[in-house]
């Protein structure tokens, strides 16, 4: 009975036509081929492998969506008298130094806290699916965050944690436009907590300049008020000194000329005759 025994190749086996005796940087060219050729399914294999697991990994993948909203931001005064600012106009050198206040008052806790007010996201489902976060329960809660108090301050610092972690914010050099960007899971939202920083910017800026407003007309009114006094007081003081130096004359009822029962009349006269 017949029988064959195959053999594997070995290197003196495999002929690869046009490199025999070849070096390149002092790699056997025909050897190194020869391996390559040998373990052509291993090597096909695991690159199949990795190229399944990269489908896999990004089919797993949450896909994130970026929205962008733009504010621009002006660093003159406004004017509340004529001729006066209501705050002061920032000079050239000081412009960056005004943009990037601007910058980092966006993001501020107290804007995202304007933000999450605004959305009414402390205890928004939805907000938290799109963040990729989970919605904290009271019930899960102890000590002061388990009261009803305690666990409204407590989601809403937790949706402004979020909220600042999705905030970016950008401006190009010789620009005054601040580029709000806000990445989540939902394009929709993405792009709806892009415009509530911009309006909570807006509104927070808004905000400042009023109580500056209320200041100065606090500022004014108590100025006005002092000055009042004050002339009411020299009046009084004047009307004093022209009584004591007989500058004031009384005009009574049975003088010539005299008002009608009781009424009486002041007349300032001068009494240092000319000689």
């Amino acid at each position: 009975m017949a029988s064959s025994i195959a053999r594997a190749p070995h290197d003196e086996d495999l002929h690869v036509e046009g490199l025999d005796d070849e070096t390149v940087f002092g790699l056997d060219l025909k050897l190194l081929l020869g391996h390559i050729l040998r373990n052509r399914f291993w090597i096909a294999g695991i690159c199949g492998g990795f190229l399944l697991a990269g489908v896999i990994i990004t089919m797993l993948l949450v896909p994130s969506y970026t929205a962008v909203s733009a504010v621009m931001v002006e660093d003159e005064g406004e004017q509340i008298i004529e001729g006066s600012d209501l705050s002061p106009t920032v000079n050239g050198s000081d412009t960056e130094r005004f943009l990037q206040t601007q910058m980092d008052i966006l993001r501020s806790r107290q804007v995202a806290g304007l933000v999450v007010d605004k959305g009414n996201l402390a205890l928004d489902q939805t907000f938290y699916d799109a963040m990729g976060a989970e919605l904290p329960e009271r019930s899960e809660q102890v000590g002061a965050k388990a009261t009803p108090d305690g666990f409204s301050r407590y989601v809403r610092e937790e949706a402004i944690n979020l909220l600042t972690n999705a905030l970016a914010v950008s401006m190009p050099v010789e620009s005054r436009v601040i580029s709000i960007e806000v990445v989540t899971h939902d394009p929709r939202y993405s792009a709806k907590l892009a415009d509530l920083f911009a309006d909570a910017f807006i509104e927070n800026n808004l905000n400042r300049k009023f109580n500056s407003s209320a200041y100065a007309r606090k500022f004014l009114t108590e100025q006005l008020e002092d000055a009042r006094l004050k002339l009411e007081t020299s009046e009084h003081e004047l009307n004093q000194y022209s009584r004591a130096a007989g500058l004031i004359r009384m005009q009574g009822a049975s003088g010539g000329g005299a008002t009608n029962d009781g009424e009486s009349a002041l007349s300032i006269t001068n009494r240092h005759s000319s000689t």
